[in-house]
């Protein structure tokens, strides 16, 4: 009953605190603003802008192949608005309830991970405080690629919890589901789907050989890890240009030995997206 009491304890803490951060980050967000970050934020309004219309996928009233319109359709519905400031306005409180979405998957591995209720308490504060939510003041997908990516990991971490087939096999099949909506937003997100087979096999093989395999895989997941916050919170933008760069600067003997080792560390990096 206890810990039941305090999970409702904290969700409710949750809950709260989502709604703070949405209005807070919803308020210095209303502002007169203009689109700066060429070509995404223009593809991202103005798809959603064609969409809003029921006109498809068109950027300046022509076609547009571009794919990762999972913004857009989050945004879709500011340009139901009359007005441009209107829409403008709605953008930024959008933006503002997404990223504040975040604090969710924040709480759920704080309750699987952390024993303490100071490190629960101390987490949920600074999972609202993310330098990331400044992009809620302008047009970018990182603002649902922060919660969605912590949704993965989040299942993820669930998946390798789970003792049962049929809890792994659903939890599997959400989080294909949640890995294409993710891929839908950014491209990077199929390091997620190499990370996770790499170690799900590593995982496997690990039953057989006494553990070693198990300890490799903490080797080269942690290095997958590392690259994929270095890319996340860098420069790099595309998928193909990431690949040749982790390539071109990693080896597998360099990723083994300076790695994160051990299962608390790696909670960490995953807590740390």
């Amino acid at each position: 009953m206890r810990g039941i009491a305090k999970n409702r304890k904290y969700l409710l803490a949750s809950l709260i605190l989502f709604l703070i951060s949405a209005v807070f980050y919803g308020v210095i967000s209303d502002f007169p603003k203009v689109i700066s970050g060429y070509p995404d934020e223009l593809r991202y309004v103005g798809i959603g802008r064609s969409m809003a219309r029921g006109e498809g996928l068109k950027l300046h009233g022509l076609e547009s192949d571009f794919q990762k319109i999972m913004y857009s359709i989050c945004i879709m519905p500011a340009f139901w608005l009359r007005s441009v400031a209107q829409q403008i306005r709605m953008v930024g409180y959008l933006n503002s309830l997404l990223m504040a979405s975040a604090i969710f998957p924040i709480y759920g591995l704080c309750r699987n991970i952390l024993r303490e209720d100071k490190d629960i308490r101390n987490t949920l504060v600074l999972g609202i405080t993310f330098p990331a939510f400044v992009y809620t003041i302008y047009f970018m997908s990182e603002v649902i690629y922060l919660p969605l990516s912590l949704w993965v990991v989040y299942l993820v971490w669930r998946i390798f919890c789970t003792e049962s087939f049929r809890g792994k096999l659903s939890l599997n099949a959400l989080l294909s589901i949640l890995c294409y909506l993710t891929y839908l937003n950014k491209e990077i997100a199929l390091y997620f789907v190499i990370a996770y087979i790499f170690v799900s096999l590593l995982y496997c093989i690990s039953n057989f050989d006494g553990g070693g395999a198990s300890r490799a895989g903490n080797h080269l997941f942690g290095g997958l890890r590392r690259n994929i916050c270095m890319l996340f919170f860098g420069d790099e933008g595309n998928f193909f240009q990431g690949i040749a760069k982790f390539l071109q600067q990693n080896q597998l003997a360099g990723i083994s030995s300076k790695a994160f080792m051990g299962k608390d560390k790696i909670s960490a990096v995953w807590l740390s997206l």
